[in-house]
């Protein structure tokens, strides 16, 4: 099977956004990553513009987020994502919304190699979904994400592991833009337990779509059991800790990883 075949057949799966041991790491070429995962989330609390928390219309949500990565070659890893969402609101009676949220497709390709380290540079195109009717999400709209991704391995007191530090841009239609820091730091206590722990920033301006400025950290963490050399599986929990003009949320996710 040729490779664009090959890799035509990987983003037919719906795989999510993992945290593994991507970020900054590229795949071998040939190589495929499959992510899958669900998520649990609601708020019936917000941070206000002081970022003093306020009641707000409890909503819950699901998430369905897909993601299949690709080695084209040693220096370039090919990135397919998609996600559905279903939230339901109190806000309204009845107020509910099923659809497809956004889908990146884009590359990600090594920069440098200092010692163990790996220095990428990563651009996926934002296609707009189908949510955005009940607002309890970002406007669908048609952008890009640019980002620069540092990764490096480590052992300390005798334990392996990695850290990285991804910083990007995304911009949309409408004038949304906003900065982004995301840190993730993984402990490999064994063969077969991987622990993670997880950061994301992000913060925006004002515009004719947002109507105000957020900040928004929010904080996940989660243990991998490696079944075998293909399959993992990802348990978790995230949430909103800090922020300004945005819902804390929190809640569950669990995720299954194969590679190939």
């Amino acid at each position: 099977m040729s490779s664009v075949c090959r890799f035509l057949l990987i983003v037919g799966f719906w795989v999510l956004a993992g945290a593994a041991q991507a970020g900054a790491f590229l795949l071998g070429e040939g190589e495929a990553q499959l992510i899958t995962s669900g998520r649990f989330s609601g708020a019936a609390i917000e941070f206000d513009a002081r970022g003093r928390v306020r009641p707000l219309p409890a909503y819950r949500k699901f998430e369905l987020t897909a993601r299949a990565e690709y080695g084209l070659t040693r220096d370039l890893t090919l990135i397919f994502q998609a996600a559905g969402e279903h939230v339901r609101s109190r806000a309204a009676l009845g107020a509910r919304e099923s659809g497809l949220t956004v889908s990146e497709i884009g590359a990600r390709a090594r920069l440098a190699n200092p010692g163990d380290a790996v220095v990428s540079a990563q651009i996926v195109g934002l296609a707009p979904g189908t949510l955005g009717r009940i607002g309890f999400d970002e406007a669908r709209r048609a952008g890009f994400d640019a980002r620069l991704l540092v990764g490096t391995p480590f052992t300390a007191f005798g334990v392996a592991g990695f850290a990285g530090l991804e910083g990007a841009y995304r911009a949309r239609g409408g004038g949304l833009s906003e900065w982004r820091v995301e840190t993730t730091l993984g402990w490999r206590f064994s063969e077969r337990w991987l622990v993670l722990t997880q950061a994301y920033f992000a913060a925006g301006r004002e515009s004719a779509v947002s109507h105000r400025n957020f900040l928004r950290l929010k904080s996940e963490m989660s243990a991998v059991f490696r079944i075998n050399s293909r399959w993992s599986m990802q348990l978790g929990v995230g949430a909103t800790t800090f922020g300004r003009n945005c819902a804390r949320e929190a809640g569950p996710f669990a995720a299954v990883w194969a590679r190939f």
